[in-house]
């Protein structure tokens, strides 16, 4: 053998699936995994074709699949992948992982797919409904997404985090009354969390019961005082209620945290004009 065969079968027997690799599923799936996490995709697709020769259902190398897919940008076949691996075993989180990660690419749509996938198989799982309704948000369909809130709710009533985004929901539809009710249950489900004081002072205030929202923007503001988004709307409740002099040093204070520049400037514009 000369040199440059040498290199050659070196080169070959880092990268290539080895007989040492196994020939089970299972080892040929972790073989496949050690060749992605080192970026060798090719080697990894090499070793989930051989285990799934041995096991058309092993899922596993199912999941593996969708992964090297959608690192491919292959995201059909990664949902489909993903979907035969919930198939094989329904109790895996493969689909919400994967709808998790195209999310996180802003790749709405097909997130919105493989979340929809997912409640097809696990159709009692309210945190599953609750993610797809957060694509809905993000796809800006709000009838869609209150449709998936509800459905989450009457899975699990005290589910926090379906109440509050719901609640976001319907504050940026000015169903303020309706808000105010998810609010008040996220209080009752985790007792001052600034969250939710936040919101519901939000809500308050546009209802005109303006001491409340003060009250509950204090609430918040003491749990996180750096959020300038809570001095801003302390500053608004004061507003409302004539005390303009101490709405601009909230408003100020917002400011200085960079919040929404553009509402904290109005707001505090209209409050000049009544100084």
């Amino acid at each position: 053998m000369n040199r440059h065969e040498r290199r050659a079968a070196a080169r070959k027997s880092q990268t290539a699936p080895s007989a040492t690799d196994g020939d089970t599923p299972d080892a040929l799936h972790e073989a496949g995994l050690r060749h992605m996490s080192a970026g060798r995709h090719p080697d990894a697709q090499r070793c989930c074709q051989r285990a799934l020769e041995l096991d058309a259902g092993h899922a596993d190398t199912l999941q593996l699949m969708g992964l090297l897919s959608l690192h491919a940008k292959q995201y059909d076949a990664a949902i489909e992948w993903v979907g035969r691996a919930n198939r094989a075993d329904p109790k895996t989180p493969y689909l919400a992982s994967l709808g998790a990660a195209l999310e996180q690419q802003g790749l709405h749509e097909e997130a919105l797919k493989a979340f929809n996938k997912a409640t097809q198989i696990t159709p009692d799982d309210a945190e599953l409904w609750t993610k797809l309704a957060n694509v809905q948000v993000l796809l800006r369909r709000p009838d869609h997404a209150i449709r998936d809130f509800e459905h989450a709710l009457r899975l699990n009533p005290r589910y926090w985090y379906a109440a509050y985004n719901y609640a976001l929901v319907l504050l940026q539809l000015q169903r303020f009354e309706e808000a105010l009710v998810y609010l008040n249950l996220c209080d009752e489900l985790q007792l001052n969390r600034a969250l939710t004081l936040n919101g519901r002072s939000v809500a308050l205030r546009n209802l005109n019961r303006f001491e409340e929202a003060l009250s509950d923007s204090r609430q918040a503001q003491a749990l996180d005082p750096a959020n300038a988004d809570i001095c801003n709307n302390i500053g608004a409740a004061l507003q409302k209620l004539t005390r303009d002099e101490e709405a601009l040093e909230w408003f100020d204070r917002a400011l200085d945290l960079q919040s929404d520049v553009v509402a904290v400037l109005n707001n505090k514009a209209s409050t000049l004009g009544e100084v």
